[in-house]
């Protein structure tokens, strides 16, 4: 019984020490403009060729708009070749 007390008592005082030593991620804000990112699609075709499709998707932060007096950044899309283009939606970052 006294041993099982003595191995609790150091796994808890392992645990402690570790718990002192985590820490967090540094906060990185969403970016509000002029930010850019690409996104690849693909797919099997069973009937070759070619084996696999791809579909490459752009999507862009740029400009801003007011919503209930907020403040929000547009966000686009656009397709493969540039046929499917478009607005998507509007996000804003809360102040830290």
């Amino acid at each position: 019984m006294k041993q099982k007390n003595i191995l609790l008592l150091t796994i808890g005082m392992l645990m402690l020490q570790m718990q002192t030593s985590l820490v967090a991620q540094e906060y990185l804000p969403f970016p509000r403009d002029s930010a850019v990112w690409y996104s690849v699609k693909s797919w099997p075709e069973y009937d070759p060729p070619p084996p696999v499709w791809y579909d490459t998707y752009k999507f862009e932060a740029k400009g801003d708009t007011l919503i209930n007096n907020i403040n929000y950044t547009k966000f686009y899309w656009y397709g493969a070749f540039g046929t499917r283009t478009g607005y998507i939606g509007a996000y804003r970052v809360e102040p830290r």
